[in-house]
């Protein structure tokens, strides 16, 4: 840890170094500290490649997922999916999970017609939703499946 916190502190990779602690401190469960390596390194946008951007908007997501503030996790995953959609290289699975994400958030918020479009929209682009998503989906009268079939019988 003194390790990167010195390597962070002005060097011309900086920026990457305190994405690298941030991931670090999320593993020994110091988020607090994680969050505020994240948002020095967002400061500097222009220092970071796509899937810094992506992995730490997606911790920050989760991080207020799991303080129950889903509205402000919803801000921080339709970033990582409005990155996708800057011409970045991500992966089909990158793009796939931060949908996925929100689907989670909007169950939590029970907001279903957000859930619903954001769902087609998985569905259209992905394929089937994933079990979790699923599940919380149902919790808000969202069949997944059902819009699935739904949704391929129409494709052929």
């Amino acid at each position: 840890m003194r390790i990167l916190r010195t390597l962070g502190g002005g060097l011309p990779f900086s920026l990457l170094v305190r994405v690298y602690l941030g991931f670090t401190l999320i593993r020994l469960g110091r988020e607090e500290e994680a969050m505020a390596e994240y948002r020095l390194a967002l400061e500097n946008p222009e220092g970071l490649c796509a899937h810094c951007y992506r992995d730490s908007w997606n911790n920050i997501g989760w991080y207020y997922y799991r303080q129950g503030m889903y509205r402000e996790a919803v801000r921080w995953f339709e970033r990582v999916c409005q990155l996708n959609d800057t011409g970045e290289f991500l992966q089909h699975y990158d793009r796939a999970r931060a949908v996925e994400n929100k689907l989670l958030a909007y169950s939590a918020l029970r907001m279903t017609a957000e859930g619903q479009a954001t769902t087609r929209d998985y569905i259209t682009r992905f394929g089937r939703v994933p079990w979790p998503q699923r599940r919380a989906l149902t919790k808000i009268g969202i069949d997944a499946d059902a819009m699935y079939v739904e949704l391929q019988g129409r494709a052929t």
